[in-house]
């Protein structure tokens, strides 16, 4: 499809799949309307059938109008925006690890512990790197992170995640912390993605001494006009931010289409032994500059930052993020037949090449199977961190009432 995505997003709708509804309406799911900081956006789009049989999308002005109508109610998504504290013991489904996670590593305990897993220079090689997509077309990221436990050479804090990227973070070096604004960390696409540049320091502000509790946040826009990303941190309880080196300009090329994620990390570069801990993760629609919600704020008695479990003094402050977001209502249990066409990756984004992917002897012929095309890595990454939601998930549901009704 040609017609253009609507700003702040840009290029064509492709690769999806056709659905109707036991009503006889029909719409085109796509992981579509390319805004490529942002990765490819989730479209769905109502479908009209010409004289001659062919499908045509619903456009406005010739282009993919900016919204459409919804095709029903029901059931309860939960929101990905708000503050979550980690006091459940168990990540979202929102959540994606950078690699393999060493679950040995990872514990909950006042949040969401994480202790260092790799001896590395290379944030692309760190393992235990906890990740969750940025929002469009802005949206800020703040998290509270407990560096009493750190060692010496390690490293943690809030990146910027793509093929090009950036973060703010403490490094500890002896008893000294220092936070640190790093920008030009870089993997190469097609040549394996090996990382070219680990990054430069571009500012740097001292950690007062007594504080254990530091503060970051990343501002981004991710529209491909703005696509930038700035980064801010503060050591006063979260009461007020500042902001770190200049503005960051993402990257809009192709190959790595995911898009641009938020990810906390914490990797050593001399002995692994040291953690951190996550308090709370804010996650919010729109450029956000107030203070921090939720926020639980240790601060040592004397000296260097010091591990929660030594003397110091706790104030917790119950303010509620003014941005929780709200549940979205989508009726996914009117799809009932589905038209699947997968089109794969041959190489981290080219369309074309494909790996047999063949699908469960369960599925009847009464299940219209037009074609289930295989997917390489690039693909299969993109589809669990939807949660195989918006282009595998619909045909998993579309499964359901067809077993059910024998």
């Amino acid at each position: 499809m040609t017609a253009g995505a609507p700003s702040p997003l840009s290029g064509n709708a492709f690769q999806g799949a056709l659905v109707d509804t036991p009503s006889g309406q029909w719409y085109w799911m796509s992981a579509s309307a390319l805004g490529w900081p942002a990765g490819r956006v989730p479209l769905l789009m109502p479908i009209s059938f010409g004289s001659d049989g062919w499908p045509a999308p619903t456009l406005s002005g010739g282009r993919i109008g900016s919204s459409y109508s919804d095709i029903g109610s029901a059931g309860n998504i939960k929101s990905v925006t708000g503050l979550d504290t980690f006091s459940s013991g168990s990540l979202d489904a929102k959540y994606e690890w950078n690699h393999e996670p060493d679950t040995s590593k990872v514990s909950f305990n006042g949040g969401l512990k994480l202790s260092t897993v790799t001896v590395t220079s290379d944030l692309f090689a760190a393992r235990n790197t906890i990740t969750q997509r940025s929002l469009g077309s802005t949206s800020t990221s703040t998290i509270q992170l407990n560096i009493g436990s750190m060692a010496s050479g390690d490293r943690s804090g809030l990146v910027y995640l793509r093929e090009s990227s950036a973060y703010i973070g403490v490094w500890k070096s002896g008893s000294t912390y220092t936070i640190n604004m790093v920008n030009n960390l870089k993997l190469q696409s097609g040549n394996g993605w090996t990382t070219v540049a680990s990054g430069s320091t571009v500012a740097s502000a001292s950690v007062p001494n007594g504080v254990s509790s530091v503060f970051f946040r990343i501002i981004a826009d991710v529209t491909v006009g703005g696509n930038n990303a700035k980064f801010y941190y503060s050591t006063n309880g979260g009461s007020s931010f500042t902001q770190l080196g200049g503005s960051f300009v993402g990257t809009t090329d192709w190959p790595f289409f995911p898009g641009y994620r938020y990810g906390v990390f914490n990797f050593a570069t001399s002995a692994t032994g040291g953690s951190v801990t996550l308090n709370n993760w804010d996650l919010r629609s729109g450029a956000y500059t107030g203070a921090a919600s939720g926020t639980t704020t240790t601060t040592s008695t004397s000296g260097s930052p010091t591990d929660s479990s030594s003397s110091t003094t706790t104030t917790t402050t119950t303010t509620t993020s003014s941005n929780p977001g709200t549940n979205v209502r989508l009726d996914l249990s009117l799809i009932s037949v589905v038209d699947i066409y997968l089109q794969c990756a041959a190489q981290w984004g080219q369309c074309g090449g494909r790996v047999s992917l063949m699908p469960p002897s369960f599925i009847t012929s009464s299940l219209k199977l037009v074609c289930f095309a295989g997917l390489d890595r690039s693909e299969v990454l993109f589809a669990r961190y939807l949660h195989v939601q918006q282009r595998l998930y619909v045909f998993i549901l579309s499964v359901i009432p067809l077993l059910n009704s024998g």
